[in-house]
């Protein structure tokens, strides 16, 4: 099973954010989830959290043996890194789902040459350490909106939402940020600035 991920934070994003979930919010209608009896909900919970927002490289497996920390450590270390990384968030698409059944949505990346060659240089040093797999075929995107969210919340199951207002009504320009650092997430761990928590990273 997968323990951590590389990740891009975008950093930055916080008003615009706030901006889409405000212009979004009045769209939304969930469109199907397993009901809790007395059960109030709130599609806000449909929401990445600002604090969340970054690109995934690639999914990674470390067992908890100092040495297999130290192969990732090493596979982070060996990755030549760019001088200046700027990416362009734009426009709205999904992942999972149909419009009117949407799971995850997301702001695409523009194409960018820069972007590609890092990942694939990342990719290429964790699967030569074993600590990925060449099956992972990435997709350039940031989660805006995702029913998974919405169930770990809940405690509910299969919840989706009609997204085909959003899909035509809301700006999906993020504009451009500038990439800070390459990281090694833990999943499901929170670090106190409200990002992923950190094996260790690498500034760019």
């Amino acid at each position: 099973p997968y323990t951590h991920f590389v990740s891009l934070p975008l950093r930055g994003f916080d008003n615009r954010m706030a901006a889409f979930q405000e212009a979004a919010l009045p769209l939304i209608a969930l469109t199907r989830h397993s009901d809790a009896k007395g059960q109030t909900y709130h599609p806000t919970h449909l929401f990445s959290k600002p604090a969340k927002l970054h690109l995934t490289v690639c999914m990674v497996t470390i067992m908890k043996r100092p040495e297999d920390i130290e192969r990732a450590r090493a596979a982070l270390a060996s990755i030549p890194l760019p001088k200046r990384l700027t990416v362009k968030l734009s426009g709205l698409d999904l992942i999972k789902g149909t419009p009117d059944h949407a799971n995850c949505l997301y702001c695409r990346v523009v194409p960018n040459p820069d972007l590609d060659a890092l990942g694939k240089s990342i990719r290429a040093a964790f699967l030569d350490a074993g600590l990925t797999d060449a099956a992972f075929e990435p997709l350039w995107h940031c989660t805006l909106m995702n029913t998974k969210y919405f169930d770990l919340h809940y405690k509910t199951h299969g919840t989706a939402f009609d997204a085909r207002k959003i899909l035509r009504k809301v700006d999906g320009d993020f504009g451009e940020v500038m990439v800070g650092e390459i990281h090694l997430s833990k999943l499901n761990a929170t670090s106190l600035d409200g990002y992923y928590a950190s094996e260790f990273s690498r500034s760019l």
